[in-house]
Parts: C-alpha cells; sequence; structure tokens
C-alpha cells in the first residue's frame, strides 16, 4: 500500500527524471547542431557525411556505464564504445586503445575533424584510452570506473597533460 510520503516521493522522482531527460535531450541537441556546424552541408562528400552521422551517432550513448571490456549498449569501456559506434557504420576497429592507434593515420590537430580519434596516454608510458573528436576541442568517450559516456574538453587540465595525439581511419 502506497502512503502520502511515498507518492510525494514518487512524484518528486518522476519530475526529476523528466528534469534529466529534457536537460540530456538538450545537450543532445547543442553537442549535434555544434558537430553540423563544422561542416558545409552544401557541400557534403560521402566521407564528411559519415563523419557527421558517426559523431551524431555518438550522443545516442551519452549516459551508459563504464564497463571495463565491453562492448555494447550496456556498457562500454573506452575503445569498446569507439569500436561499437564505428561498428554500426561498417567499420571494424580493434577493441584496444593501443590497437586502435596503430591501425589510424596519425594526423595533427588542424587536421582532425568530427569522427577521428584522439588518443590518451593515462597510464603508464603507452597510448591506454580513446575517444571520439566533436571539433572544437571537445570529444566523447567512456572515461573510466564509476563513470558514464560523456564529453569532455581537450582544454582540461587532466586530458590537456595527457594528450597524445590524433588519428584518422576516415578517408
Amino acid at each position: 500500500m502506497v502512503d502520502i510520503d511515498d507518492r510525494k516521493i514518487l512524484c518528486e522522482l518522476k519530475a526529476l527524471t523528466l528534469r534529466i531527460t529534457r536537460d540530456s535531450l538538450d545537450q543532445r541537441i547543442l553537442l549535434t547542431e555544434m558537430v553540423k556546424s563544422s561542416f558545409n552541408c552544401d557541400t557534403l562528400s560521402s566521407c564528411d557525411s559519415l563523419r557527421l552521422n558517426l559523431a551524431c551517432k555518438t550522443f545516442d550513448y551519452l549516459g551508459v556505464k563504464y564497463r571495463y571490456g565491453q562492448s555494447s549498449e550496456m556498457g562500454f569501456d573506452c575503445s569498446g564504445f569507439v569500436r561499437y559506434v564505428y561498428n554500426f557504420f561498417g567499420l571494424d576497429l580493434p577493441h584496444s586503445s593501443y590497437g586502435q592507434y596503430r591501425i589510424c593515420k596519425h594526423i595533427k590537430k588542424e587536421e582532425a575533424r568530427a569522427g577521428d580519434l584522439v588518443f590518451f596516454v593515462t597510464r603508464g608510458s603507452g597510448i591506454s584510452h580513446v575517444g571520439i573528436y566533436l571539433g572544437d576541442n571537445k570529444f566523447i568517450h567512456s572515461p573510466g570506473r564509476g563513470d558514464h559516456v560523456s564529453v569532455s574538453s581537450l582544454n582540461s587540465a587532466y586530458y590537456k597533460r595527457r594528450f597524445s595525439g590524433f588519428g584518422s581511419v576516415l578517408e
């Protein structure tokens, strides 16, 4: 039997859920517009279209929990997230950040575009983290234990210190 206090809690929870859903939708719309603005939509090549669709597809997974060794909508590690998104578009990537780094064409920051990969050294001396570049110094990734798929800035002190480079598997 539900008493008045339980109903009040349920109403507050429902309002909070609606607010979070609305905020997430607003964030997704803003991010999508940011990515789209980096392309000239009048002259999109098929590769540009793939980049745009790939970058926008990543937003479907905002909030999915980090799970080590996983590559599914139930949870992702960093390379599993990248692999899953690319696989959606028929591109098969290794399930390791270093493996993804090895198969990429390494590019300069000025050449990086939405859909390219961004690599970091977060442990030891080798590549140990990867995300998908969105443009405007932002990238989306599955950061680590206790976290979830989110957008971060390359300008943040943490990622700036650990940044290793950009790579592309797209022509």
